[in-house]
């Protein structure tokens, strides 16, 4: 029979256990929470009442700027009345860097380009750079024919080696694999010569023909070889 000291000590170690796991669930809520990305303040963003007509530009002009990596938000946003033109508005915007400090960051209305913080535009391939491109394409598509080359010949290869298991002496005539006889999207065909031997010792010269279709359905026929 418990004593109540013994009923007071449980419940303390209880509490104890309880107050635990609640730390550890906000522990590992704050550990693994995802990334809070925050997105812009447009509070912060303002504009003269004969430039209202501008507002939708000046909000993409401050997605613009906090794009940036040194613009961690923007603090506040306006025209720059002194570098704008009728047709070519020119944007003002406050940034935060990660280190605490404020920078202007100036935005083309028009072009979206960062003034302040110049991004570099990557220049469009010359001449040689689309041929050694178009070479790097050609080689990659030559190598996954090879590639398809090898594994459609290694399923007839096999094929032929089940197919030949009860004849005697059977000999390959090339170690390497053969150039299919025919060979496109739909179907490949291959071609594999070898000897083997009869009951009495005789020579026989055989041609197994392969032919696969759909990289799956195969079909073997054997015969005697062409002179």
């Amino acid at each position: 029979m418990l004593l109540a000291n013994d009923m007071d000590t449980i419940l303390m170690r209880l509490k104890m256990l309880r107050y635990r796991s609640v730390n550890i669930v906000v522990i590992l809520f704050f550990l693994l929470r995802p990334e809070i990305v925050f997105s812009l303040d447009e509070s912060r963003l303002w504009l003269p009442v004969s430039y209202q007509t501008l507002y939708l530009q000046l909000k993409d002009a401050a997605q613009k700027a906090e794009s940036l990596e040194r613009c961690e938000s923007i603090l506040d946003g306006t025209i720059d009345l002194d570098n704008s033109t009728p047709s070519n508005p020119v944007f003002r915007f406050r940034c935060r860097q990660p280190n605490k400090t404020t920078y202007t960051e100036m935005v083309d209305g028009l072009t979206m380009r960062t003034l302040s913080t110049p991004v570099a535009e990557k220049a469009p391939p010359t001449e040689q750079e689309l041929e050694q491109l178009r070479l790097a394409e050609e080689r990659q598509k030559l190598a996954g024919i090879e590639r398809r080359k090898e594994a459609l010949w290694e399923k007839c290869e096999a094929a032929v080696e089940r197919k030949t298991s009860l004849m005697i002496n059977v000999v390959q005539l090339s170690e390497e694999m053969p150039q299919p006889e025919l060979f496109n999207e739909n179907m490949a065909v291959y071609a594999l010569d070898f000897d083997a031997e009869s009951v009495s010792g005789d020579k026989l010269e055989f041609r197994a023909k392969c032919t696969i279709e759909n990289d799956s359905d195969l079909r073997l026929e054997l015969g005697k070889r062409p002179d």
